[in-house]
């Protein structure tokens, strides 16, 4: 083991947050929210270009409008991405016809 072998992880995640910080504060200036909105706003992003690139899709075609993305977003928070990808491939073929409330 090379001597800074043991940081590279940590390393690697302080940079991650750093970016995303940076980025949560150039996103909240530039739409005038508040700083913790767009830290939500950018982790949002994050993940629907990865783990709900599907739901994004729909979003993007009309199916879905960002209120219904945004609830299956939340949904799939806690979940492991298998289990993710599970639960878009349960609701992303009748989420269209349904309301926000019965996703």
């Amino acid at each position: 083991m090379t001597p800074n072998t043991w940081c590279e992880p940590w390393a690697t995640w302080f940079a991650t947050s750093r970016a995303t910080s940076l980025a949560a504060s150039e996103v909240a200036a530039a739409l005038r929210i508040a700083p913790v909105t767009g830290g939500i706003r950018v982790r949002t992003a994050q993940t629907m270009t990865t783990e709900l690139a599907p739901t994004l899709h729909a979003l993007h075609t009309g199916i879905l409008d960002r209120g219904k993305a945004r609830v299956i977003a939340e949904h799939c928070e806690p979940l492991s991405p298998a289990h993710t990808a599970a639960v878009q491939d349960l609701v992303l073929p009748r989420a269209g016809a349904l309301s926000t409330s019965e996703l």
